[in-house]
């Protein structure tokens, strides 16, 4: 199966809320790129952050290494971002963000809204 290449690229961006409620001073974020070109399997994961606000309130960067050897030119990838506080999940996208060769050299603006509450 061909690759892209073999070279160490960055997915980098922020991540953004729209409510103003502040988050905790040790916060989880995990922003993710993976596989989801099979409809019927789980998504790979293909690259990964994980860190801690340390106070800080958002907008949050973010920077996500992606292996060229890891991303095939005939499957499709997106970018996922999670925030816990506490152990439990507070905010996540909602959206499909595509992630492909040609757009992540381009500085991605990550939403996300919050879970279980209404």
């Amino acid at each position: 199966m061909e690759t892209v290449d073999t070279k160490t690229d960055m997915v980098r961006g922020i991540i953004m809320k729209r409510d103003r409620r502040g988050l905790a001073p040790d916060t989880q974020i995990e922003v993710t790129v993976s596989d989801v070109s099979l409809a019927d399997a789980p998504a790979k994961v293909v690259g990964r952050q994980t860190f801690t606000n340390d106070g800080k309130q958002m907008p949050l960067e973010f920077s996500v290494a992606l292996k060229g050897d890891d991303i095939k030119a005939n499957r499709r990838y997106a970018l996922l971002a999670r925030v816990t506080e506490g152990g439990k999940l507070t905010y996540i996208t909602d959206t499909h963000i595509p992630v492909t060769p040609e757009n992540w050299s381009t500085k991605f603006e990550v939403k996300v809204v919050p879970v279980g509450r209404g």
